[in-house]
């Protein structure tokens, strides 16, 4: 497994998720139990990856942030990046996560082809900052289609560093995110009865991007 350190960051580069995944899990991880699904045209050839990015600066102002997830690259035919993005049930602001998430995935202008296992271990519900979680998805996004293998970890550091940059929030992608599918609540931790339902409910708020947000 490969280790990358860029200032306010680090990735984690290995063949499975298993050799990463115990870095960034909290010591008691959490159900995925909140689903989404989304497909973006996608025109990189990269090999099977798993890619986890970790974004952090703590500290007690409201500059703070934190976002870390993870994801399996699959690769296969097509020209299409097919998303699975899973995340606890229970996440603050999930919504936001999401969407930051995927906008972040669609702003990496070279996607590698295949299927895209994303998991968030946790949401830090006071250093959430939607911009972190949309840097961090692109930063995976990138070391999974760059070819990272060739480079040293200085440069490979340097592609991470680039991606991971704070920008201007990007405007929402124009593509359609599936409703939210929860699985696997224990009856302490069960959203309402009408999350569990898994009858689409009217959006929240607008954000320009086909979200369906079940409260």
């Amino acid at each position: 497994m490969r280790k990358l350190r860029w200032d306010h960051g680090r990735a984690w580069l290995a063949a499975d998720i298993a050799e990463w995944l115990p870095a960034i899990e909290p010591p008691a991880p959490l159900p995925l139990g909140r689903v989404h699904t989304f497909t973006l045209p996608a025109s990189a050839a990269a090999a099977p990856a798993a890619v986890a990015v970790e974004l952090k600066e703590l500290n007690a102002s409201s500059a703070s942030f934190f976002a870390c997830l993870g994801g399996a690259l699959q690769t296969g035919p097509g020209d299409e990046l097919a998303v699975t993005l899973r995340l606890p049930a229970d996440s603050a602001a999930a919504a936001d996560v999401v969407h930051a998430v995927v906008t972040g995935v669609a702003s990496v202008t070279d996607r590698p082809r295949g299927r895209l296992d994303i998991r968030i271990p946790y949401v830090h519900p006071i250093e959430l900052k939607p911009w972190a979680w949309g840097r961090a998805a692109a930063t995976m996004v990138q070391l999974l289609a760059a070819d990272i293998a060739a480079m040293s970890d200085h440069a490979a550091a340097r592609v991470a560093a680039k991606a991971a940059a704070w920008r201007e929030e990007q405007p929402p992608p124009d593509l359609a995110v599936s409703p939210a599918l929860f699985t696997g609540f224990d009856n302490a931790k069960s959203p309402s009865p009408r999350a569990k339902c898994g009858r689409p409910l009217p959006l929240r708020h607008c954000i320009g991007i086909a979200l369906t947000i079940c409260l």
